[in-house]
């Protein structure tokens, strides 16, 4: 291990420089660090430790790099730079969105985690919305989701692992990731850890984390009172909340409870499965009734098309009849007044002198043609919006159980 000390405020790693600690947890120290070449701000964690908790952490910064690139999620956080240090190993995180100073450098400055924003709530008129809660858990439980379906465990799934990094929720620490296989063992929080009962009926530590994650986030409560009828609500009660809050929330009970089943056979299947039952329903339904839109306007355009060309041969044929007409209206007769005799023909009347032949002029239907070119492409460029916007709209929530 490095010795006390050696890693104090000035300290610069690699061209970052070290200003304050910001959070700590396990064997990890988080510091608030400034890129010396661009001034930019940066969260760097040091891992200061044995030496077999240090492979441990660098098996799964290596792990976490590798199917990081490949997903390339904005709800996981990123590895910037990853080095050592005398026997301690360190990287280089983005700084979280923070508070009360805009200015991270301030004292007073602290990230901004799905922890902090609970305790704050508590004291506030208002719980969190359904649609807060939602748009706050369901991209962290499908990027776990993600993880999970590739052969990968985060295994510390918690409030205070959910950072906001512009605006958005994306999860972090990483230090307990390792690949999903029999032998793992147990690690993580107390109260997000998964009992042993859980994970000895084929229990995904991951899931049981979500349960919890969310159960705190409805309620405000820990998660040892999960399925307890008086904490079932957040600390300004049930009172004010619509039905459809009401419903909303009882539906996520449902699902908590679920994910959480001893028995196997009553569990989510998977983590998506748990993500969709928690969905909105009404993403569900804006996605077919964006699908059955896309398909009519697809249809509509198709009739467009044909009505377009058939106006445009219309104009094409009403054009060249008065086109024709004109043509012989102004063709001389035949008789005395032309200088014709009825047994000369038109064509030898252009040899006689003195009477002069009309010819017929040209009719130019490059306008019509270009206009139903014109109307045909538009017609098509309907069409292709219309099978966009099939192709576009949300899947509705597939529950898989």
């Amino acid at each position: 291990m490095a010795n006390p000390g050696t890693f104090h405020a000035g300290l610069v790693l690699d061209g970052y420089h070290l200003i304050r600690p910001i959070g700590a947890g396990g064997f990890g120290t988080v510091w608030l660090a400034e890129g010396v070449a661009t001034g930019d701000v940066h969260a760097v964690k040091i891992v200061d430790a044995s030496p077999k908790a240090l492979e441990r952490e660098l098996a799964a910064v290596r792990r976490f790099r590798e199917f990081s690139r490949q997903m390339r999620s904005p709800h996981l956080i990123s590895i910037e730079h990853v080095n050592t240090h005398g026997s301690a190993l360190f990287y280089v995180l983005p700084l979280a969105d923070g508070g009360p100073s805009k200015e991270p450098i301030n004292p007073d400055w602290v990230p901004d985690t799905l922890a902090a924003r609970i305790e704050a709530r508590r004291s506030a008129p208002t719980w969190f919305s359904s649609r807060e809660i939602l748009d706050t858990f369901l991209p962290i439980a499908r990027v776990v989701a993600e993880m999970n379906a590739g052969g990968v465990v985060h295994r510390d799934i918690k409030p205070a692992n959910i950072l906001f990094v512009g605006g958005r929720p994306c999860l972090a620490d990483i230090g307990l990731l390792d690949d999903d296989r029999a032998s793992l063992t147990a690690r993580g929080t107390p109260g997000h850890l998964p009992p042993s009962w859980y994970l000895e009926a084929s229990g995904q530590a991951d899931m049981w984390g979500l349960a919890m994650t969310l159960y705190t986030l409805l309620t405000g409560n820990h998660p040892d009172k999960i399925g307890r009828a008086n904490f079932r609500w957040p600390p300004q009660g049930a009172a004010g909340m619509s039905p459809e809050e009401h419903q909303t929330r009882e539906r996520w009970h449902a699902a908590i409870l679920r994910a959480t089943e001893e028995s196997p056979h009553e569990r989510f299947l998977t983590i998506h499965a748990f993500a969709d039952a928690c969905q909105d329903p009404m993403d569900g339904k804006r996605g077919m009734n964006e699908r059955v839109w896309g398909q009519k306007r697809h249809s509509m355009s198709i009739a467009l098309l044909a009505l377009l060309i058939m106006v445009a041969l219309a104009f094409a044929l009403v054009w060249t009849v008065r086109t024709e007409k004109a043509v012989g209206e102004k063709r001389p007769e035949i008789g005395a007044e032309s200088g014709l005799s009825l047994s000369e023909s038109p064509q030898s009347s252009a040899e006689k002198p003195g009477v002069a032949r009309t010819p017929l002029p040209e009719v130019d239907l490059s306008g019509v043609f270009t206009a139903i070119g014109e109307a045909v492409e538009s017609a098509k460029k309907a069409a292709n919006s219309g099978v966009a916007s099939q192709s576009d709209g949300p899947d509705a929530a597939n529950n898989k159980k």
